[in-house]
């Protein structure tokens, strides 16, 4: 089985950005965070399922492209996780100062 790497890639950087808008959303919407939690019984359990969902999702959806992973993407993928990462590090740290 030949996996196509790009297509890991973007299908990484856009896990994270859903990451990203699922934790401070329900962090925001209690009405969100207790639909998550009812599906699962914890909201976390609920985003990680649907992090592992998403990821698969789109991977077999751009699987099938015959582009080839630059630099470029790479950087791109850095840079997404690390907004993700710092957008819910200082969420949180507004969240709990603020």
């Amino acid at each position: 089985m030949c996996k196509n790497i790009k297509a890991l890639n973007t299908s990484m950087i856009f896990t994270a950005l859903v990451v990203m808008f699922m934790t401070i959303f329900s962090e925001l919407n209690s009405g969100f965070k207790g639909f998550l939690k009812g599906l699962t019984g914890h909201h976390w359990v609920t985003k990680s399922v649907v992090t592992l969902v998403f990821f698969f999702l789109v991977y077999f959806l751009l699987r099938n492209n015959n582009s080839k992973l630059k630099v470029e993407d790479l950087k791109c993928s850095f840079v997404m996780v690390k907004i993700s990462t710092f957008a819910i590090l200082f969420f949180y740290l507004w969240h709990y100062f603020v």
